[in-house]
């Protein structure tokens, strides 16, 4: 028989433990595709995490949020309505002032 098997019968512990099978569970499957990872941090980059972001580097915010909407998929119409609700007031203004431009379009991919 097993190793395992002949441990157990034999009253043996077997070394194996709940916690050390769950993380090796967690190991296998508990791995997230990068779409799933990319959802969960771009929440960060909106609200007063995000307003606090982009007043420490704007630059370093905007790419990082690009590679996460990239990652997670999320469209632009999406991701520039949630752009305007955080940028500062001026920025704002330039964007309303922009889609009121004839022949103005929204930055695709």
């Amino acid at each position: 028989m097993s190793p395992v098997v002949d441990k157990i019968a034999a009253r043996q512990t077997s070394g194996h433990t709940w916690t050390t099978f769950s993380a090796a569970i967690k190991k296998v499957y508990g791995k997230k595709s990068d779409k799933e990872i990319g959802e969960k941090e771009i929440e960060g980059y909106f609200g007063d995490e995000g307003k606090e972001k982009i007043k420490k580097d704007f630059f370093n915010w905007a790419q990082k949020l690009r590679t996460l909407a990239r990652l997670a998929e999320t469209d632009n119409k999406t991701l520039f309505s949630q752009i305007k609700r955080i940028l500062l007031e001026k920025v704002c203004e330039t964007l309303a002032t922009l889609e009121s431009v004839p022949n103005f379009t929204e930055p695709i991919q």
